[in-house]
């Protein structure tokens, strides 16, 4: 099988996540590792950076692979857009992540690092709940300063932001929808410390591939 992915930072790390779940995976990259600073800097996905969005995909797509997926939460909502007239099944990092939220019950954090990423990982879950006829509670909690400690290579900093907020979310949701693939790095630092389950997309989309596109 031969996955195409980009758009993200992260690629030797999902990459080997795919690797250990996917068997005989063949895995291309795109990454444009200036798309996020700009939706950062911009504080949106811009008409320009969604144009920039699917430039990439364009160029996924002539490689022939078995399946795109867009990696980079932020333009996730571009990247569905352009599976409307790819010619190769284009998928959302988070969309097997929003699936597997559904099944822990109705009451669902989610949490990121960028209001970017916020905000359409949200719409996502809130669209997925109402096609599958499910009334849910969403909170959505923007982490202030993790990603500043990302940025500056802080990672220890960045999950202790990370758990405080996760400690207080989870008195109130059955869940903890985490809307970027960095916060898998924390995971073995945080889901210890909870009692409820820390959903993140690395594993969780390659298991999704595995059972749905895997040949």
């Amino acid at each position: 099988m031969n996955v195409f992915t980009g758009m993200g930072g992260l690629i030797d790390h999902i990459g080997t996540v795919f690797k250990q779940t996917i068997a005989d995976v063949e895995i291309s990259n795109i990454a444009d590792d200036g798309i996020l600073s700009t939706i950062i800097r911009e504080e949106t996905v811009s008409p320009s950076t969604a144009k920039r969005t699917e430039c990439l995909l364009q160029a996924a797509e002539l490689a022939k692979p078995d399946l795109i997926v867009c990696t980079c939460s932020s333009v996730g909502e571009a990247a569905d857009a352009y599976a409307k007239k790819s010619g190769v099944p284009v998928l959302r990092i988070d969309y097997p992540l929003v699936l597997k939220a559904l099944e822990t019950g109705d009451r669902i954090a989610v949490m990121a690092t960028l209001r970017s990423t916020l905000t359409p990982t949200s719409r996502l879950l809130e669209r997925v709940a109402k096609e599958q006829g499910k009334n849910i509670r969403v909170e959505a909690v923007l982490v202030d300063g993790a990603m500043a400690a990302l940025r500056a290579g802080d990672l220890k900093a960045a999950s202790e932001l990370v758990l405080a907020a996760a400690k207080d979310l989870q008195k109130r949701n059955g869940a903890l929808l985490m809307a970027q693939a960095s916060f898998d790095l924390m995971r073995a630092a945080i889901q210890p410390e909870l009692a409820v389950p820390m959903l993140v997309s690395p594993p969780i989309c390659a298991e999704y591939i595995r059972d749905h596109f895997e040949k």
